[in-house]
């Protein structure tokens, strides 16, 4: 086991150890959860918050089982980016649904899809909810009021339950309610086929504006970032990039508990300082107990990290704990696991690395393949702002200065933001489709200038002359396509 491995374990335990709930907790849960309707919450890339019902309680993503390991890889069936992993024998085809779940009052409160099994007086049916309004725990779940006859004695364990617990729902991941109904004659399966269930597909309101298809090939690619091996458990596949407040957030989930990796670009990763401020806390969570870890075990060797828990906003309820660096100044990761996947937060880090340079006709790590003849490679150029960099390249006619052509790679949060690639002094920009991409053109009588979002958190600009239109058009198509 390493050493940092070791150290989380103790952190863990020591923590711990002394958790004891207050005589007013459950009094005080009720008003947070009555005041958190009306504060602002904010998108984090780590599963929501935490119920606190009970000494010990765990956030709502989390359920106090490790993943049972009977499960298998094989998927025996999929709705609506969500993988079933385990479904008791003999139960035949299922029946796809389309739901609407009303609360008590009769009004809907959830939509989403279904799979139904049926076979004799044997039932299963798995649901997937995308809900719009921010569903972040247990409380949240209980006040939609879908579910008749609650057995409050779940909420300690991350999911809303019938008393006759036949019935239950839990959130996967942010933006993601996930259930499990079965007869009950089924319903010793049921825990088994909750803990099957793995989410493959974000929410669609997360999905990137633009697909890149060359970087389809790598799905261990994302914000700037390269992932290595990963726990058993996890895959390469699980979950899409979304934007977060300050960056890029990928989520992965196993046996009910949630992780994510965050990369943040821009002023907020100049320092490790800096990166400490989390901005996008979904509850106004607060990490404590905060120190310096030695990170030799950490694909950037030679750097420093911090680790430190992660508490609720009323300082109860262990939502785990947070892993993070900045891997150069500008550029930072945190890790941020539930606490029964905090010891897969060494391995994962060991195996990050930013993704690099690419060689020749290429900014960062976007490829030029189309030059205009006679252009050669000119100034190269950066700049940093509070939630976004910058890296830029021009290419330059040695006869005719005027004419050339300006590449510019924006990575970071900045890039979700209309106006994140700037533009060109007293022309507004408009909507227009270029070398087939979608994005924003700014034409003046000197330049022409088109945006585009490539990838998630990953923007590129394009400047040439005036009346360049076919080589615009030329270099726009030869980046997204990638040649």
């Amino acid at each position: 086991m390493s050493r940092l491995e070791n150290e989380l374990r103790a952190a863990m335990a020591e923590e711990t150890a002394t958790l004891r709930a207050a005589s007013d907790l459950a009094d005080r849960v009720v008003r947070l959860s009555r005041r958190r309707k009306s504060r602002r919450m904010k998108l984090v890339a780590a599963a929501a918050a935490a119920v606190v019902v009970a000494a010990g309680a765990v956030p709502a993503f989390v359920t106090l089982s490790r993943s049972d390991r009977s499960v298998s890889d094989r998927v025996v069936a999929e709705v609506d980016g969500v993988e079933v992993h385990y479904l008791p024998g003999d139960m035949g085809k299922p029946e796809r649904l389309s739901l609407e779940e009303r609360d008590r009052g009769g009004t809907i409160r959830l939509w989403g899809e279904g799979l139904t099994w049926s076979e004799g007086d044997r039932f299963v049916q798995v649901s997937v909810y995308r809900p719009k309004d921010k569903i972040t725990d247990v409380m949240d779940i209980w006040a939609l009021n879908v579910l008749s006859d609650v057995d409050e004695s779940t909420g300690n364990q991350g999911f809303a339950s019938t008393v006759d617990h036949t019935d239950r729902i839990w959130v996967a991941q942010p933006g993601v309610l996930l259930r499990v109904t079965t007869s009950v004659s089924m319903k010793g399966e049921l825990d088994r086929i909750a803990k099957g269930l793995r989410v493959s597909r974000s929410s669609p309101s997360t999905q990137p504006t633009v697909a890149r298809p060359r970087r389809a090939e790598d799905p261990r690619s994302f914000g700037g970032i390269r992932l290595g091996r990963l726990p058993d458990g996890f895959t390469a596949e699980q979950g899409d990039a979304s934007m977060i407040t300050d960056g890029i957030g990928r989520w992965f989930n196993r046996g009910g508990g949630s992780l994510s990796v965050e990369v943040v670009w821009g002023d907020t990763a100049h320092d490790l300082g800096s990166l400490r401020e989390v901005t996008a806390w979904p509850t106004d969570e607060r990490l404590v107990k905060v120190r310096e870890t030695e990170v030799r075990e950490i694909a950037m060797r030679g750097t420093r990290a911090l680790d430190g828990r992660v508490l609720s906003a009323n300082g109860f309820g262990d939502k785990g704990r947070m892993l993070l660096w900045v891997i150069r100044p500008g550029l930072g990761v945190r890790i941020w696991a539930s606490p029964d996947l905090v010891d897969t937060m060494p391995e994962i880090a060991r195996g990050i690395a930013p993704i690099a340079p690419l060689k020749g006709d290429a900014v960062d790590e976007v490829r030029v393949p189309y030059v205009p003849e006679g252009l050669r490679l000119g100034t190269t150029r950066s700049a940093t702002g509070p939630d976004w960099v910058m890296t830029a390249r021009r290419w330059r006619s040695p006869d005719d200065p005027a004419r050339q052509v300006s590449v510019e790679v924006y990575h970071g949060a900045a890039v979700e933001n209309r106006d994140w690639a700037g533009g060109t002094a007293g022309v507004d920009a408009e909507p227009d489709v270029i070398g087939g991409v979608e994005g924003m053109v700014w034409r003046s009588a000197r330049e022409q200038r088109f945006a585009w979002r490539e990838d998630t958190g990953l923007g590129v600009a394009v400047t040439v002359a005036a009346g360049s239109q076919p080589e615009l058009a030329q270099v726009v198509e030869g980046i997204h396509t990638g040649g």
